[in-house]
Order: structure tokens, then sequence, then C-alpha cells
């Protein structure tokens, strides 16, 4: 998907940053994950950990 928008909307960057990592470095954990078509769409729901 990323050589798509890279093609289509001239993003240069080549790889996304780890952003699931990003949010669980500061304190929120992930409770909920569905994917959808094969995989390349993902809708995640993050709370802050208490």
């Amino acid at each position: 998907m990323i050589r798509f928008f890279r093609l289509t909307a001239g993003i240069k960057v080549k790889r996304l940053a780890d952003w699931q990592k990003l949010l669980a470095e500061s304190g929120l954990s992930r409770e909920k994950q569905q994917t959808q078509v094969g995989g390349m769409v993902s809708t995640e729901v993050w709370k802050k950990e208490r």
C-alpha cells in the first residue's frame, strides 16, 4: 500500500514508522483489533493504561 501512495501522492518515505511501538511506549495498550481486505486494512482501539 505504501508503494501505491508513493506513486499517486508523491510521498517520499519508503516505510512507515512503528507507530504501535510508539503508542505502547506512551503508556497505551491495544484493546481491540480488526483486519479486513486480506489484512491490508486494520482498525484498532488503544486505551491509556492505569
